[in-house]
């Protein structure tokens, strides 16, 4: 269903002073409407796109506050505490519809001694937001509390001062590439580039904690297929057969050639997918979708750019609600989780920075396995890590003694996905898969995931390579093309 976004009222603020500059912030509500990450999430976006600085939420108003706000050099507070209220708006047609609305109020507060005191507190009302259902079996409205919040909290930080100054944090630069489709270029015209960057600032805001930073180096156009029930994974495997300039960078594709205009309630997969772990992500434009504004627009965009280069990364999703590697869409969220933090600095570190291949395998093995549970995560996040920076090593190179079970195994499947795609160096890949898979037995006799490896290298063996050119590559163990197998890529799958 198609909707139409409808403001009733005028949001009204009452100022007493203008606040000071701070960034740190003291969040609590009244009622459930929204839950409280929520609500620190739309202050963290709002705060990007009024004063480009990030918030430091704390949880409590008393000295050890004081001690960490001076840690960060800063000098003020401010807290803000939303209550929720029903208003019932009386339509044209004659009708009602019902719907919360939000009333904010924030106090700045300044450090004074081992103290904070309240320096000055404003009140900002705001006002149900309504969308009309165009389509469907009735004309209804739907109240929307996030949108609302949303433009509660804009009118609340305005009276906020940028800060004369701004924290920089040390990130690895990962090259970038922005791909965009034809309808892309041509809704933003001559402005596609900025709207494009402004997307990949936020995303960059977003991964501070991880370290990384996206640092575009091109911009190109690229053809997407016309249609617009094209679902996301086709047309991500539609721009990963456009030729790559740089085989390490990332691919950023933007496109307009989606339906997200088709319905509100959205999941993550309408509107980003990514290759899991890969170098391609492809994003929805925002600007179709229902209660387009914006700012919210790049704040949206922004969430979900990183989300899918964390993907890229091999980072699959985890259930924690109200953070960024969420299954769901929960909003409009900028939080990370401790793991996503620690395999987003190990993949980047591992891909960009670890040219000894040993010292790769092994920051990627420890960080899988103490983050991951799953083992084909595990796996997939080892070795292709791995491949899209210094590359795998080849068949005979390690000595598989010294590596652990999971670092043997991640290679074992590598090996054998190689053999696969690559008839003419099959024998040695299927028989470095073998050694690795038997080497984590040894580590761990009676594992699963290893005996089930074993079988497939020996099923393969057996049905695919010719007896006659078994026993022929006996003779011959230069390895030929799989000297070195870091330009070859398995398939990856895809990921929302």
């Amino acid at each position: 269903m198609r909707v139409l976004l409808l403001f009733f009222a005028a949001l009204g603020q009452i100022v007493s002073a203008n606040a000071a500059p701070t960034l740190a912030v003291y969040t609590h509500s009244e009622g459930e409407i929204l839950p409280l990450d929520a609500f620190q999430s739309i202050i963290w976006h709002e705060l990007q796109h009024s004063l480009e600085h990030n918030a430091l939420f704390v949880d409590r108003l008393d000295v050890r506050t004081v001690d960490l706000m001076r840690r960060n050099r800063l000098t003020s507070l401010l807290e803000m505490h939303v209550t929720w209220k029903v208003d019932v708006i009386r339509l044209q047609n004659g009708g009602v519809v019902g719907g919360y609305f939000p009333t904010i109020e924030t106090t700045e507060w300044s450090i004074s001694g081992q103290k904070l005191e309240a320096q000055t507190k404003w009140q900002t009302v705001g006002n149900v937001s309504l969308f009309q259902v165009k389509e469907g079996p009735t004309n209804e409205y739907i109240a929307i509390p996030e949108l609302a919040l949303q433009n509660a909290v804009d009118v609340a930080l305005q009276p906020v001062e940028a800060p004369t100054w701004k924290h920089q944090s040390a990130g690895l630069n990962v090259p970038v590439a922005i791909l965009a489709d034809e309808e892309y270029r041509a809704f933003y015209g001559d402005d596609w580039k900025k709207t494009a960057q402004l997307r990949i600032a936020r995303a960059n805001a977003i991964l501070e904690p991880t370290g990384i930073h996206l640092d575009i180096e091109r911009f190109e156009g690229w053809r997407s297929k016309d249609s617009r029930r094209s679902s996301l994974s086709k047309l991500l495997d539609n721009m990963a057969v456009v030729p790559r300039r740089d085989p390490r960078e990332i691919r950023v594709g933007f496109t307009q050639q989606t339906q997200l205009a088709a319905g509100l309630q959205r999941n993550i997969e309408d509107v980003g997918r990514a290759h899991l772990p890969g170098r391609d992500l492809i994003i929805a434009d925002q600007a179709l979708a229902p209660g387009h504004k914006a700012k919210w627009d790049i704040a949206e965009e922004g969430v979900v750019i990183a989300h899918e280069v964390l993907h890229a990364f091999g980072i699959p999703h985890q259930n924690q609600p109200f953070r960024l590697m969420a299954g769901s869409k929960t909003g409009t969220v900028h939080r990370l989780s401790e793991s996503t933090i620690a395999l987003a600095k190990s993949a980047v570190s591992a891909r960009y920075t670890h040219w000894d291949r040993v010292a790769a395998l092994n920051i990627l093995s420890n960080t899988a396995s103490q983050h991951l549970q799953n083992s084909w995560d595990q796996i997939n996040y080892i070795a292709d890590n791995l491949n899209y920076g210094p590359g795998v090593p080849a068949p005979g190179t390690l000595q598989p003694s010294t590596l652990s079970a999971l670092t043997n195994l991640a290679l074992g499947h590598f090996y054998l996905r190689m053999a696969k795609e690559n008839p003419g160096g099959a024998i040695n890949l299927a028989r470095g898969a073998l050694v690795h898979s038997e080497s984590a037995l040894k580590t761990k006799p009676n594992w699963v995931p290893a005996s089930q490896l074993r079988e497939a290298v020996q099923n393969f063996q057996e049905t695919t390579i010719p007896e006659s050119i078994l026993h022929l590559s006996e003779t011959n163990e230069s390895g030929g093309a799989c000297n070195s197998i870091s330009g070859f890529r398995a398939s990856s799958p895809t990921c929302d």
